[in-house]
């Protein structure tokens, strides 16, 4: 994996991931991914930013209370884009080995 964008070199020589996450993103990474991604998407649907705090993702909390929600859109998009972190985190902790 990239440090710097996360993208797969492909160069891993274990089919599961070297293992070699540091502890601060395993720790970081383990608090998201245990969330329950319905429960998430429900909290977010009913309010968008607080779902977004939820994950930790501060500045889009910020950005869609800023914007009004995008326009009301948020209220529809931002439930799904809130559940990918959650898959995000997920699958990254399994490309590395870890468990969730």
């Amino acid at each position: 994996m990239c440090p710097n964008c996360g993208v797969s070199t492909g160069n891993s020589s274990s089919p599961h991931g070297s293992g070699d996450l540091p502890a601060g993103r395993k720790r970081e990474l383990q608090k998201i991914a245990r969330k329950s991604p319905g429960t998430l998407m429900i909290v977010t649907f009913l309010w968008p930013s607080a779902g977004y705090v939820m994950v930790d993702e501060i500045g889009w909390a910020a950005i869609c209370f800023l914007t009004g929600h995008y326009g009301l859109l948020g209220y529809i998009v931002a439930p799904f884009h809130v559940k990918g972190f959650v898959t995000n985190a997920r699958q990254e902790l399994e490309t590395h080995g870890e468990t969730w």
